[in-house]
This record gives structure tokens, C-alpha cells and sequence, in this order.
């Protein structure tokens, strides 16, 4: 497959195929030419569960997105991410054999009812998955940048296990943030929260036992 008259810069191209999983990368192209290698897995498995509040009542309407165990996403878009039924189920479908994580979220528009984000490890073919998101803590991050400087930026936040429970990097996401201030709603424990923004990348780790503030600066 070739593609003809690409302007230089990123792009993400995606492969399906019956019977196989659907494959994508993010490959650069370059006055110069170049090429990049597929290699496509049989889908053949299933991933399932369902998402439930602290008191195990199901959750209606959640994200749930399917990762790789370092994080990023494990299919392309749409097929990482799926919602909630009726009665908080949710499934993956037509995946590769392998280990995951799955990470459930409450949508933006209804963020102020829901609880914080969930995490757990999987396996393809596991179909007893349960997300149980418990009440949010509010952590109010505060960044300061140089005089004069006020960049567009993303954040990633990851649980103590390295899962990404926020991530604004994923596919057809890209959210973007402005501002000095940022208010997140994150379980009790220990995270770790990145920011990128060109041509600068931040780490702080922090905790949420409660509503707290975190700050950090450019340099």
C-alpha cells in the first residue's frame, strides 16, 4: 500500500481485516519517503465485565477503554473504548491473545455525578472483569510556567500500578488544557500525574487521601 502527495508530519493509519484484530500506528512522513510494517494477530478473543459504583449498584453509561499493560491503547479508535449497558456490562470483542488493562471514566457531561476512574488488569478471553469506581477525591493542580509563557499542554495521570486513569493523549481524544489551574477527580491513593507540553515534559507524584492542591513549575 502506498500513499502519494503527504504533507510532512504525523499520521495515524489503521489496518482491518476479517478475522484479524484491527492494527494501527502513528508513523511520521518525510520528504525522503519511507515505510512502516504491519503486523496483524488473530482476534479471536474476548475481553468483558461490567462497572459498578462502591456499593455494587451497576453503572450505566461509562467509558470503559481497553489498554495495553504499559498503558497505551490496546486497538484503535472506536474499538478501545467501550459503554456501559443497562446493567454496567461492557465487552471487547475480536481481540488478540494477551494481557491488558482496562480502565473505566465517567463521560464530562455527567463528571459531577460520577465517581472516579477505575482500573484492573485482564486477559483476553477474561469475561468476569469488575470495575468498582469509588467515591472522587478533588485534587486542584496548579502549574507555573515561565513569564511570559502559556503553552497548550495534556496530562496523564497513573495509579500506583502504573495504570493511566486519565490520559489525554488517546486517540480521538487529544483533549488540550489552558490555563494555570486544573481540577481533578481521582480515588484515594497515590498517582502520578505527567504534563507535555512541548517543548517540556513535568512529572509530580502526589496523593489524594484528600482534597488537596499540587503544584508544580517550568524551569
Amino acid at each position: 500500500m502506498r500513499f502519494e502527495a503527504l504533507r510532512p508530519g504525523r499520521y495515524e493509519i489503521t489496518v482491518r481485516a476479517e478475522g484479524f484484530a484491527p492494527h494501527f500506528a502513528v508513523v511520521a512522513a518525510r520528504l525522503d519517503g519511507g515505510s512502516v510494517e504491519f503486523s496483524l494477530q488473530a482476534g479471536n478473543a474476548t475481553v468483558a465485565g461490567v462497572v459498578v459504583d462502591a456499593n455494587g449498584a451497576p453503572l450505566v453509561g461509562r467509558w470503559v477503554d481497553l489498554l495495553t499493560r504499559e498503558g497505551t491503547v490496546a486497538l484503535p479508535h472506536p474499538e478501545y473504548r467501550a459503554l456501559t449497558n443497562a446493567v454496567g456490562a461492557f465487552e471487547f470483542a475480536g481481540v488478540p491473545d494477551g494481557d491488558y488493562v482496562v480502565v473505566s471514566s465517567t463521560p464530562p457531561r455527567l463528571e459531577s455525578a460520577g465517581g472516579a476512574p477505575a482500573a484492573a488488569l485482564a486477559s483476553a478471553g477474561d469475561r468476569d472483569i469488575r470495575l468498582v469506581e469509588l467515591p472522587a477525591v478533588t485534587l486542584k493542580a496548579t502549574l507555573r510556567f515561565p513569564d511570559g509563557v502559556f503553552p497548550m499542554y495534556q496530562l496523564r495521570v497513573r495509579d500506583e500500578q502504573g495504570a493511566p486513569l486519565l490520559d489525554h493523549t488517546r486517540p480521538a481524544q487529544w483533549t488540550r488544557c489552558a490555563g494555570t489551574e486544573q481540577t481533578l477527580r481521582l480515588p484515594r491513593g497515590a498517582h502520578t500525574i505527567e504534563v507535555f507540553a512541548p517543548p517540556a515534559i513535568a512529572a509530580v507524584r502526589c496523593g489524594s487521601s484528600r482534597s488537596r492542591t499540587a503544584r508544580w513549575w517550568w524551569r
